[in-house]
């Protein structure tokens, strides 16, 4: 089990498309993937695998805390989040493009976030229509402050 729940976000308010990641410290992954219009939604658990990776990423980074690498961005350049949502509340923010330019726990913890992103993508995807004025968020999960 893990000791925070996580949170990415990754959307662009110029073009409507994006996706987001939601894991529980129960091990509950939700992805959106959304474009104009739609969006997908994809429901699955962590592996025992997935879980032990995450909680050694989140130890690591918890031992030495870390700051973003930030420049300044670009038209159109998509600025993305990562919450962690415990005791307290840790955010980083990163240009899309730069998370492998980050500090090596903080990296680490967006590959594997990213893989499982991916297994999770497998899964049957529940379509609906975007309702941009009713959000969607998985019950029970903590919202950033």
């Amino acid at each position: 089990m893990l000791t925070v729940d996580l949170f990415y976000d990754n959307q662009s308010a110029f073009h409507g498309d994006g996706e987001r990641v939601w894991v529980s410290r129960a091990g509950q992954v939700t992805v959106e993937l959304l474009e104009p219009g739609s969006t997908a939604r994809f429901e699955s658990k962590l592996t025992q695998a997935e879980t032990t990776a995450l909680a050694a990423a989140l130890t690591a980074l918890a031992a030495a805390p870390v700051a973003e690498v930030d420049r300044l961005g670009i038209p159109d350049e998509v600025r993305t989040s990562l919450d962690l949502l415990g005791d307290r509340h840790s955010r980083f923010e990163v240009w899309s493009g730069d998370w492998g330019k980050q500090p090596p726990t903080l990296a680490k913890l967006y590959q594997l976030l990213m893989e499982v992103k991916t297994r999770a993508l497998k899964e049957k995807a529940v379509r609906g229509p975007l309702n941009p004025s009713a959000r969607y968020w998985p019950k029970g999960f903590p919202r950033p402050k």
